[in-house]
């Protein structure tokens, strides 16, 4: 179990560092696929997905982004993506909870969100939020059988209703996850710097673009307890 009063005592030396610094949306510096073909790349697909961590417990140091401003967070959760279930919490350097969130079979049950976080709307907010988390963790993969396979230079698409699935690297990952209200982007998740844990792997660096309420999540990955 993560000691969160040793986490804490980290994260109030880190903010000191982070504190004001400007977040970039980060690279995935892509190279150009080999000769693959389309089976070749179901393969990958399929193996990726049999390889994605999807029960554990995880702490990381989230910068939430809104309005040109920063504001830096240790976030601790408890993951079960098979069963769309998550527990999240967030708290400020000196303990403050930010927000809390239990969401159980794909419906939040239980929210918390301060007003100075959340602003006027502390519903909508916890909504938001609580979605964008299952945006991150939940459907992180597609099934390459029944889906029409794009492959551009450096990467290969895949469509599946309004999502639209990005993969790249050898062998193929998961790089990015957006949502489509017709030509126009809902929200987008992209994934880097995946790292095996067990037998399983998971990305240890994470950011979310929230096009609709225009917020981003730059989330990096500190200690995975399985």
């Amino acid at each position: 179990m993560i000691s969160i009063r040793y986490y804490l005592t980290i994260f109030s030396i880190c903010s000191v560092f982070l504190s004001g610094c400007m977040i970039s949306i980060p690279d995935h510096n892509l190279k150009p696929l080999p000769d693959i073909n389309p089976a070749d790349a179901k393969e990958q697909i399929l193996k990726f997905n049999s390889n994605i961590l999807q029960k554990t417990e995880i702490f990381n140091l989230i910068t939430f982004g809104f309005k040109g401003s920063s504001m830096q967070a240790l976030g601790m959760t408890n993951l079960d993506a098979e069963n769309k279930t998550f527990a999240v919490a967030a708290f400020t350097p000196t303990g403050l909870t930010l927000f809390k969130i239990k969401m159980v079979n794909g419906k939040v049950v239980n929210s918390f969100v301060i007003p100075k976080f959340g602003g006027t709307d502390l519903k909508q907010a916890a909504q938001t939020i609580s979605k964008d988390i299952a945006n991150i963790y939940f459907d992180r993969f597609v099934d390459p059988e029944s889906q029409s396979i794009e492959r551009d230079t450096c990467e290969v698409k895949i469509k599946k209703n309004n999502l639209l699935y990005r993969f790249g690297g050898s062998p193929l990952k998961l790089i990015q996850k957006t949502k489509y209200d017709g030509k126009k982007r809902v929200w987008s998740v992209d994934y880097y710097d995946y790292r095996s844990s067990g037998k399983k792997e998971i990305a240890h660096k994470i950011f979310l673009k929230n096009y609709e309420y225009g917020y981003f999540l730059d989330i990096e990955t500190k200690k995975i307890n399985r």
